[in-house]
């Protein structure tokens, strides 16, 4: 087995083991919330958004040498996927799911839930790291109560952002969008609340998208898919966060 492939099996094994201990849902219990409901404020914040992923068939030939690890300071696999991804966003501008996400579950919890106290951070967080690995918790908690003190956070980040093409029909990809959003409550590093949100076009065929024939009315397609993909994340996010439907 090559490096190449020996390095891309560690990512994906790496991947699988953290998709795994992000999965558990926490329910916010009435006192929580109401708890969180009277305190001076919650700090919403969020991670900077991941890049979308998208990986053609020649992407998926490893051993075929069509990722390429260019070195300096912008080290890293490059891709036929990505450098095409990159001249669409530049070319067409498509939403961005972090920041429709935030605003629509924000605008939401104001609404809705009469969260007043939410305060919208507006600088975003980059993943906290300790030695090139993602930090233990009390590492993230530490470096929490040094920026907002001892009250209340509600975090969200991207948990994927990706399009991947059929297997059965090599030009249509589907577009799948995912988010995680945590309640912490600071003085104690407790997490009150766990949710996740997501949309897929393995189950929502309007979610495929021809990147063979990526003209404008396919790219507008597509902006309108991230768009609402995106909604439809914050509003689980907040079903899940109000109690109103905990089984999405």
């Amino acid at each position: 087995m090559n490096t190449k492939v020996k390095a891309m099996c560690f990512f994906f094994l790496v991947l699988i083991q953290g998709c795994a201990s992000l999965s558990q849902k926490i329910p916010l219990t009435d006192s929580d919330r109401m708890e969180a409901k009277k305190a001076p404020s919650i700090k919403l914040i969020h991670y900077y958004p991941i890049p979308m992923h998208m990986a053609t068939p020649n992407d998926a030939l490893v051993s075929s040498g069509k990722y390429k690890w260019v070195g300096g300071e912008d080290a890293g696999w490059y891709s036929e996927g990505g450098n095409y991804w990159d001249y669409l966003n530049e070319k067409y501008s498509f939403p961005e799911p972090i920041a429709v996400i935030k605003a629509r579950f924000m605008e939401s919890l104001k609404k809705q839930g009469g969260f007043g106290n939410l305060v919208d951070v507006k600088e975003g967080h980059f993943p906290y790291m300790v030695d090139g690995y993602a930090a233990p918790e009390e590492v993230v908690m530490d470096n929490y109560r040094e920026k907002y003190g001892v009250g209340l956070v509600l975090e969200i980040r991207m948990n994927q952002y990706q399009l991947n093409y059929l297997p059965a029909q090599w030009s249509v990809y589907s577009l799948t969008n995912s988010v995680k959003g945590r309640l912490i409550r600071l003085s104690d590093g407790k997490i009150l609340w766990q949710g996740f949100g997501g949309a897929t076009g393995y189950k929502d065929k309007t979610l495929r998208y021809n990147m063979k024939k990526m003209d404008k009315k396919e790219a507008n397609r597509l902006a309108a898919g991230i768009q609402s993909s995106s909604e439809q994340c914050a509003d689980q996010l907040v079903s899940q966060f109000m109690g109103m439907n905990t089984a999405k």
